[in-house]
């Protein structure tokens, strides 16, 4: 039985290089998802409570 070699290490950094790109692109959309869906949460958050206060200043 023969024992096996790992794959040259020429072909390995491209492709962590080219995987970690991928992580990093993923982790920025998430990121930016986040933080969009943070914004509009605020939003809906201070809507409900200038609507209420306006309806209580009307009462």
């Amino acid at each position: 039985m023969t024992k096996r070699t790992a794959a040259p290490a020429t072909t390995t950094p491209p492709l962590y290089g080219r995987v970690r790109e991928i992580l990093e692109s993923a982790r920025s959309n998430i990121a930016r998802t986040v933080n969009t869906t943070q914004v509009i949460a605020n939003w809906l958050i201070w809507r409900e409570i200038v609507e209420e206060e306006q309806s209580a200043r009307s009462q």
